[in-house]
């Protein structure tokens, strides 16, 4: 009897150290709730924990590689933007304005020669 008392006491010590852990355990996770915004602990596991911060870095990750496609989208608009200007005379390099300054030039030589056979002919007919 006595023996069977002693486990019967080892027993109700070991029921009231448990009850006494899960209530710590349920108010930690309450408080950890709490301090991530409501968000619920669903498991204390180290490979969950892992899976879990191993799909945030993934998700991170894709996040990140979408905004590098848009940027490198968006630096080739840009360029192929400041080659149409460039082209087009703003910010253009020397050579476009030589180019229109020798077309100008054979212009005038052509007018000054075209001019010179004007008065040449109306100066051969007779009157």
């Amino acid at each position: 009897k006595n023996l069977m008392a002693e486990k019967v006491k080892i027993l109700i010590d070991k029921t009231e150290n448990d009850d006494k852990l899960i209530k710590a355990l349920r108010n930690e996770n309450a408080r950890l709730q709490s301090k991530k915004g409501g968000k619920a602990v669903a498991s204390t596991s180290s490979s969950d924990e892992a899976y879990e911060v191993i799909y945030q870095l993934k998700q991170e990750n894709s996040q990140v590689k979408n905004e590098l496609s848009v940027a490198k989208a968006d630096l080739q608009k840009k360029e192929e933007r400041v080659k149409e200007l460039t082209m087009n005379c703003i910010g253009a390099p020397d050579e476009i304005l030589e180019e229109k300054e020798n077309m100008i030039m054979d212009l005038e030589e052509k007018v000054e020669m075209l001019e010179r056979e004007n008065f040449v002919l109306k100066n051969e007919k007779p009157d």
